[in-house]
């Protein structure tokens, strides 16, 4: 996540600015796998499910 800051950037940008949330999930256990390695043991997280509002493309966002 790209957060910019200073006197020509007065807010956050998250990357969710043109999307809306469709569903979000508070304290879910999320478990992670990256290529050949097993799946992590969980962690607590939010999960969210974001449309684009141009062009209906649909997200998932996972994050701690």
């Amino acid at each position: 996540m790209a957060v910019l800051t200073g006197p020509a950037h007065d807010t956050a940008v998250t990357g969710e600015e043109d999307e809306d949330v469709e569903m979000e999930l508070k304290g879910a256990k999320i478990f992670v796998k990256r290529g050949s390695h097993d799946f992590c043991e969980g962690i607590l997280g939010n999960v969210k499910l974001l449309k684009r509002r141009d062009t209906g493309e649909e997200r998932v966002r996972a994050c701690r």
